[in-house]
């Protein structure tokens, strides 16, 4: 073969393969952009930490870039740095809020989720308008209790300082307070919201989408099965406590019909006087030469016998007494041989509008 077929030979080859380098070099760079985000934490964050070489303080007005050299921060002009550098905004301390909390142990699965629903009670804030990063400071294996520091900052303010080191030619990689100094990665507020690039043509897209699809099932379905079962233990928890509050309702309701039964019986005793209180009437209506054998109350009706020289005198101040009504002979009265006294034998009715002393 000569030379010319040879140079031929080779141009014909580079132009057949440099479009199948070309596609492949998007698909492992868009491959690998999508995969970030499956990178364990710690992982992605001592990656990110040797990425980073560039921190970017914003004050609100203007961006300060810093260059990381050796681990030692040097003043560097913008115009140096090179275009798409990697860099981590440093956001002031007075945008951020910082909170110290304890939280139990089971909710060490699912921290951000937590500290998600728990913006809008711990916070001024709502879920959109800020971003948020956590670090775990204390464990407590006794009180199954974890202590975290919280960090939020406004989203505003961040978009604005991220938008600000954009315009400089530089890539935002993460965002964290200044008071952290030069380490990156130990709080990120993009941790969460990081963005990734999807490109290549749609089959490279579909065929990513089948591989995550294959990972999710093999990395999530344990995580999944863990939740759902605390779920499951909540909502029995729930169910539990519904149950207990409704007993202690039937509780409530049957002390206060306690009460009103109690109530009830004490109003039906204070309508009639007491025995005390009829034997001190009776005491007083029956004359001294009078003799009673008998005294039986029964269910407001009282019953007398005994002997008198004049029964139809008793029986006349018994019935002009406005505390008893209906009296009655039970038996005709009968004289007596030897005493000469009379025997008689007086119903009557404990009047139910007699004056309770």
């Amino acid at each position: 073969m000569s030379c010319d077929d040879q140079g031929e030979f080779r141009s014909k080859m580079i132009k057949t393969v440099a479009p199948v380098v070309r596609h492949a070099r998007l698909f492992m760079k868009w491959w690998f952009t999508e995969l970030s985000g499956l990178i364990p934490g710690r992982m992605h964050d001592l990656l990110h930490r040797r990425r980073v070489r560039v921190l970017v303080e914003f004050d609100g007005e203007r961006p300060v870039v810093t260059s990381i050299k050796a681990g030692k921060p040097t003043e560097k002009a913008a115009g140096q740095v090179r275009k798409g550098t990697a860099c981590h905004l440093r956001i002031p301390s007075r945008f951020v809020l910082r909170k110290i909390l304890v939280l139990p142990m089971a909710t060490a699965d699912s921290l951000r989720d937590v500290l998600r629903f728990q913006i809008e009670q711990e916070t001024p804030f709502r879920q959109d308008d800020v971003y948020f990063d956590y670090a775990v400071t204390a464990r407590d294996a006794e009180a199954k209790q974890i202590i975290l520091e919280w960090r939020l900052a406004p989203k505003a303010v961040i978009d604005r300082a991220r938008k600000a080191a954009e315009q400089l030619g530089l890539t935002v990689a993460s965002a964290g307070p200044v008071d952290q100094g030069t380490i990156v990665g130990t709080v990120d507020f993009f941790r969460s919201n990081r963005p990734t690039k999807a490109e290549g043509p749609p089959w490279m897209r579909r065929a990513l989408a089948a591989c995550v699809a294959a990972f999710a099932v093999a990395t999530v379905a344990v995580p999944l099965v863990k939740k759902q079962r605390a779920v499951s233990i909540q909502t029995e928890q729930v169910v539990e406590a519904r149950v207990a509050a409704q007993a202690t309702l039937r509780l409530r309701e049957q002390i206060a019909a306690l009460r009103d039964t109690r109530d009830f019986v004490l109003e039906k005793r204070l309508e009639q006087p007491t025995v005390s209180l009829l034997l001190r009437d009776l005491t007083a209506l029956v004359p001294d030469d009078a003799w009673l054998h008998r005294l039986t109350i029964d269910r407001g009706e009282v019953s007398i016998a005994g002997v008198s020289p004049a029964p139809s005198t008793l029986v006349q101040d018994i019935e002009a007494d406005p505390g008893f009504e209906q009296v009655s002979y039970r038996s005709p009265t009968m004289r007596r041989a030897d005493s000469g006294l009379d025997e008689f034998n007086l119903s009557f009715r404990i009047s139910r509008e007699a004056p309770v002393p």
